[in-house]
């Protein structure tokens, strides 16, 4: 018996609460307590790149000497035979290179549409937030600092020709490239359309933003040293029958170079149209205010230190002939003979330079259209009608750039001595040590701001609550009052209380 009595207790509670279920949603989704209406973007885009490079080339070459004594035939019937040819020159590529290619590109693109048709409804909000944050970073450190020695080349007694070198053939050159770019779009695409229904007596609100911004940054940090230390041992022949070549010149690049090519392309497009439709009949507490805003901004900087060093060194050994050529004697009528030929002159690249090529290019393109239509009864009491629109630009370019060349170039003496032939002899240098900068920097920066408003009255939107109650009040509260008194000034007009006063005794309406 207790087991049914809790069977039907509990039937009954369930059928009660089925029955007044759809009571109580009706009341919560009823207009003048329906929730607002939003619409939220949110965007962002973050693109970090960094390079840190080193390159170093710091080899060392050192060639042993070469001796020839006494080479060749002497068989000969005009003597000489038997070219001796010596070389300790050495070749050697210590190049060191760092190169970066960095990119970010970032897109946004929002388009919301909003539409909200009903009475009484609360605030409504259409928002989007977009942003871009792009960053390069380069750090290149180049550095070439190669030592390098050749041998000597001797020779003495021998019966043909002879050709030495002791020459080397060097590349230190040290570069820095950094292609850096940002490129950087928001397009944000905003519709908004409310429209009021049969009485919008307690309408909120309504409002639309976008926020679009991009920051992008560029930094190059960059060093490039080549000091080459280069010497050239001497050339020694002594006694020898034939011609004599001697070469302890050398053909150095000690080149540095910085290149840094950076740029921020950024661009914000906001196309907003919103549209606010009054009721066609009362409206006259029309809601809250109707806003429109938009803040677009460009941020870039660029940022290049660079610093070019070319020292080498580059030293010469001597070349010593003496007494060579004596075997040609024999054999021509005229005598002499076995030229000698020196150089100990060197050819010296060392160039420094930076070259920085800096750009920003920014724009901003806003569109913005606003149309509010009060409804065509009396709006007095609707809210202020805004659009706001907010555009900036920055952007730097730095560039700190060193370049620095200084070599030492040193060439070896040239000595003959008692020889038959003719001599030539050469210690001059080609030394080609430039230093230069160079910064190309551009900043293009534009705002282009459309803005379009429309805003259309009700029947009546006086400037004062009470002005039009004040005119002919006497005559309307006595027609008011044969409807109970609903009179919509009758608060604010004192005129009006007394007469309509006696609307609440029935025996009074029909009498003012």
């Amino acid at each position: 018996m207790r087991r049914l009595l809790v069977m039907l207790v509990a039937s009954l509670v369930l059928g009660l609460v089925g029955g007044v279920g759809p009571a109580w949603a009706g009341d919560l989704l009823s207009p003048s307590s329906q929730p607002g209406t939003s619409q939220t973007a949110t965007q962002s885009n973050d693109g970090s790149n960094s390079a840190s490079q080193s390159a170093t080339s710091e080899p060392v070459v050192v060639s042993g000497p070469n001796v020839a004594l006494a080479n060749g035939s002497s068989c000969s019937p005009c003597g000489g035979s038997g070219t001796t040819t010596q070389n300790s020159g050495n070749t050697v590529d210590a190049s060191a290179t760092n190169t970066a290619t960095q990119s970010n590109n970032q897109s946004n693109a929002a388009g919301q549409t909003q539409t909200v048709s009903g009475g009484n409804s609360g605030s409504t909000d259409q928002s989007a937030d977009q942003s871009n944050s792009g960053s390069n970073s380069a750090d290149q450190s180049a550095s070439s600092k190669p030592v390098v020695v050749s041998g000597p080349n001797v020779a003495a007694l021998n019966s043909g020709d002879v050709n030495q070198n002791s020459g080397n053939n060097v590349d230190a050159s040290t570069s820095n490239n950094a292609n850096q770019s940002n490129t950087q779009s928001n397009r944000a695409g905003q519709s908004q359309t409310v429209a009021g229904g049969g009485c919008c007596s307690s309408h909120k609100g309504t409002s639309q933003s976008a926020s679009q911004s991009n920051e992008g940054s560029n930094s190059a940090d960059q060093t490039a040293t080549s000091r080459p230390v280069v010497i050239s041992g001497g050339n020694y022949a002594v006694l020898n029958k034939g011609d004599v070549n001697q070469n302890s010149g050398n053909t150095v690049d000690a080149s540095s170079s910085n290149t840094a090519n950076q740029q921020n392309n950024q661009s914000n497009s906001a196309g907003q149209s919103q549209t606010v439709a009054g009721s066609g009949r009362c409206c006259h507490k029309h809601g809250g205010d109707v806003s429109q805003s938009a803040d677009q901004s460009n941020s870039g900087s660029n940022s290049a230190d660079q610093s070019a060093y070319s020292a080498p060194v580059v030293v010469s050994g001597p070349n010593v002939a003496v007494a060579n050529g004596w075997g040609h004697s024999a054999c021509s009528p005229c005598g002499g003979g076995g030229g000698v030929s020196q150089n100990s002159g060197n050819a010296v690249y060392a160039p420094a330079s930076n070259s920085a090529t800096q750009s920003n290019t920014q724009s901003n393109a806003l569109g913005q259209t606003q149309t509010v239509d009060r409804g065509s009864s009396c709006c007095r009491k609707a809210g202020d009608v805004s659009q706001s629109a907010e555009q900036s630009n920055w952007a730097e370019n730095s560039a700190n750039q060193r370049a620095y060349s200084a070599p030492v170039v040193v060439s070896g003496g040239n000595y003959a001595f008692f020889n038959k032939g003719g001599t030539t002899q050469n210690s001059g240098n080609a030394v080609y040590a430039p230093a230069s900068n160079s910064a190309t920097q551009s900043n293009n920066q534009s705002n282009s701001l459309g803005q379009t408003q429309s805003v259309q009255g009700g029947g009546c939107c006086p400037s004062s609550d009470c002005s039009s109650c004040d005119h002919g009040c006497e005559s309307d509260c006595g027609s008011k009052c044969d409807r109970g008194c609903e009179h919509p000034c009758r608060s604010h007009c004192s005129k009006c209380e007394p007469k309509c006063d006696r609307c609440e005794q029935p025996s009074g309406c029909g009498r003012g």
